[in-house]
């Protein structure tokens, strides 16, 4: 049994240990799907499946069904007819802009976003439509994560200001260096000593797929996360 992120957070933020180990599973999985040139194009709270395990925090992500190659092709119907996809408020400024520039740091964008919400139960950039929320995340500022919650040090607005900037370039240039970006600002924070799931490196899990990546867009894809030997004897 489980649920949706998007069912969690109706009841509140998740706490940072388990933002952090949603991150890192998360991140896992696109990292080793944009080394296959496959984009998820649809990282959301409702797309994010998450169940307790006895070692911790199980997180499986779904619904590749927007899943294409990073190369668009130039006849394709979804650059011709101008179809935006994704969900309006988890689209990057470029992706809102033009699907032909949709590549990695779409998805990076969206998972950055869907971070926010994990930690603060809000999103960044919200307007009173689609269009309205178009409109702030290409323009608009967001609020520090600080100024929401006080038990988050100060790298994560960092990480923040970093992942959600308005110039693709300035972002994270894959899955793998934000999540390693996020547990090094919670390692600097005064309470690191107390946050033990950035204190040691754990084994990279397998990723694992009815039908292979190959064929991400009609499966869900998840990580399996192996049960350490101190778990296993606690």
């Amino acid at each position: 049994e489980g649920e949706s992120l998007r069912e969690r957070l109706e009841r509140s933020p998740l706490d940072i240990d388990e933002a952090s180990r949603l991150l890192s599973q998360v991140a896992e999985v696109l990292h080793r799907a944009h080394g296959a040139d496959l984009l998820h194009r649809d990282i959301k709270p409702g797309n994010l499946f998450l169940v307790e395990m006895g070692y911790g925090l199980f997180v499986k992500l779904l619904d590749f069904g927007l899943a294409k190659q990073v190369k668009i092709p130039e006849d394709s119907h979804i650059t011709r007819s101008g179809t935006t996809l994704g969900t309006a408020a988890y689209m990057s400024p470029e992706q809102i802009q033009s699907a032909r520039e949709i590549g990695p740091e779409g998805d990076l964008w969206a998972l950055a976003v869907t971070m926010y919400e994990t930690l603060t139960g809000r999103l960044p950039f919200t307007g009173e439509t689609s269009g309205g929320t178009m409109v702030k995340i290409a323009t608009g500022n967001f609020k520090q994560v600080s100024k929401v919650r006080s038990d988050v040090p100060p790298g994560i607005d960092d990480w923040f200001r970093r992942a959600l900037s308005k110039d693709s370039s300035e972002r994270f240039a894959s899955a793998k260096a934000m999540s390693e970006a996020f547990d090094a600002a919670l390692c600097d924070s005064p309470n690191a000593d107390k946050q033990t799931h950035v204190a040691e490196s754990k084994p990279s899990p397998p990723l694992s797929s009815k039908r292979g990546l190959a064929q991400a867009d009609t499966e869900e894809i998840s990580l399996e996360t192996p049960v350490s030997d101190e778990a296993s004897s606690s």
